[in-house]
């Protein structure tokens, strides 16, 4: 039990150290108002075509096979 107590303790403490560097470094404002598309990886549509493609997905599993249209 001491050795899990220890683990998340110094677990949870690296993490406050890196998020509290992070805020000194970039400023706290940083992360509350951030540009549109801050952090993304960027060359992907995925997220704005992916409601899109899974509605044309599942209207094709619906209609089924149809004879002949090959």
């Amino acid at each position: 039990m001491r050795v899990a107590t220890a683990a998340t303790v110094s677990l949870v403490s690296i993490a406050m150290i890196a998020a509290g560097a992070n805020i000194a470094h970039f400023g706290f404002k940083f992360f509350t108002f951030r540009e549109s598309g801050a952090g993304e990886t960027g060359g992907s549509n995925f997220d704005t075509n992916f409601l899109a493609q899974q509605a044309a997905a599942a209207k094709a599993a619906a209609q089924g096979h149809t004879p002949g249209k090959h």
